[in-house]
């Protein structure tokens, strides 16, 4: 009805970032929206304004997070794939030129106007040497995203808090493992449970406490679940320019388990 108040999409957080904090489910999700307010465009629906800025939030994210090469990284649940017809599709629906840009890797379009972002719902920094506006080709600029945010709706969290992929000239350097699988195999068999594995503390790029993982994760009824609460994480410090007279990014996060009394520091 007329006046009538239009609640933001629960799936996205106030910096446009999915809830569960997958980056494969982010650019899922963003689709569907996408392909909802196209539907909407040639039907001569008009959406409520909350939901084009909600979205175009999402884009902003997916703009950041895709890899120089075009890919993404794999964190939480998900693989490691690029969503180029998500962003080409973005820029149709809205005309955003740093979309067009992005999509063809600065042959057209308009150059971002930050090179580095805090996504500060959901604790991703993601710190970039350029556009390939410079001495360096697009494909080959450094990039790097650091996760100190929650662990994140639904169940497609992993135990990775204050771990970072890495990337420079088009190679990705330090990687994220992204799920592998969802299969759990029965409790006695003897086959690995790569599930568990892949979710856990060890096989991200952070510290492990003593072999422990950052969230109590035990197996009960038929599968493993987080049975504890999450790791209070705290991003102490963003800064993407010139600070002291130099000219870098910087990030800082803290995480405290529930697990463990060591407190870990990264910057």
């Amino acid at each position: 009805g007329q006046g009538m108040a239009f609640p933001p999409p629960v799936d996205l957080l106030p910096d446009g970032v999915h809830c569960e904090m997958s980056t494969d489910y982010h650019h899922l999700v963003l689709r569907n929206y996408l392909n909802i307010v196209k539907l909407a465009h040639l039907n001569q629906i008009e959406m409520p304004p909350i939901i084009d800025e909600r979205i175009q939030a999402a884009l902003e994210f997916a703009k950041f997070v895709h890899k120089p090469d075009g890919s993404i990284p794999a964190l939480s649940d998900g693989d490691s794939r690029n969503f180029i017809d998500v962003l080409r599709q973005g820029f149709y629906l809205y005309q955003d030129q740093e979309l067009a840009y992005i999509v063809s890797q600065g042959r057209v379009g308009k150059v971002p106007s930050t090179r580095s972002k805090l996504f500060a719902d959901s604790g991703y920094a993601i710190l970039r040497s350029g556009w390939g506006a410079g001495n360096d080709a697009f494909g080959d600029e450094r990039y790097l995203i650091f996760d100190c945010g929650p662990l994140g709706a639904g169940n497609h969290g992993h135990l990775d808090l204050l771990s970072f992929e890495m990337a420079a000239y088009g190679k990705s350097l330090i990687v994220d493992p992204g799920r592998f699988t969802y299969h759990e195999p029965p409790a006695d068999s003897v086959e690995p449970n790569w599930r568990v594995y892949f979710r856990g503390t060890a096989a991200h790029n952070t510290v492990q406490i003593d072999g422990k993982e950052q969230t109590r994760y035990v197996f009960h009824k038929n599968r493993f679940k987080i049975k504890g609460p999450e790791p209070e994480y705290q991003l102490t410090h963003f800064c993407s320019g010139k600070e002291r007279g130099h000219n870098f990014d910087r990030v800082q996060g803290v995480a405290r388990s529930h697990e463990y009394p060591v407190v870990h520091e990264r910057t």
